[in-house]
């Protein structure tokens, strides 16, 4: 796992990568774990537990001490997006099934490559828009959890 020293507006901070392919990614920030999501050059980034601080923007991080005494997110839900034109190979959850962040819930092929894709948060999965076989564009919503 890659280890980087980040300094953002004077403030640094500690980010290690879990696995830089996978999408989304995961990463710990000051040891606080994070699932950020890239689209369009810019990334969201989500904490992973309840006890968490709210998302924060990639470009403009809270540092740790600011982030401990922020209130939670309540009952959102994330929205599972493919991150490039391919086609579903396999779904590996449906409606009403309980996920973990990072857990995968489907496989992509794209450019002749499969990826897993991974849910950013955990929760109950609300909707499954795809099935296998089916060719998704760039930004189409694959599910839907919360």
């Amino acid at each position: 796992m890659p280890t980087y020293t980040v300094t953002v507006n004077g403030t640094t901070y500690e980010v290690t990568i879990e696995d830089p392919f996978a999408s989304p990614v995961v990463a710990k920030v000051n040891g606080q774990r994070y699932v950020a999501e890239v689209t369009g050059g810019q990334a969201r980034l989500q904490p992973t537990t309840a006890a968490a601080a709210p998302a924060v923007s990639a470009a403009q991080p809270t540092p740790r001490t600011e982030a401990a005494a922020a209130a939670p997110v309540a009952n959102e839900a994330a929205t599972i997006t493919a991150q490039m034109p391919g086609k579903v190979l396999a779904v590996a959850v449906k409606a009403g099934d309980q996920v973990r962040p990072g857990d995968e819930v489907l496989t992509m092929e794209a450019m002749k490559m499969a990826m897993a894709v991974r849910s950013p948060a955990g929760g109950v999965v609300r909707e499954v828009r795809v099935s296998a076989g089916q060719a998704v564009k760039f930004g189409e919503v694959l599910l839907v959890v919360g």
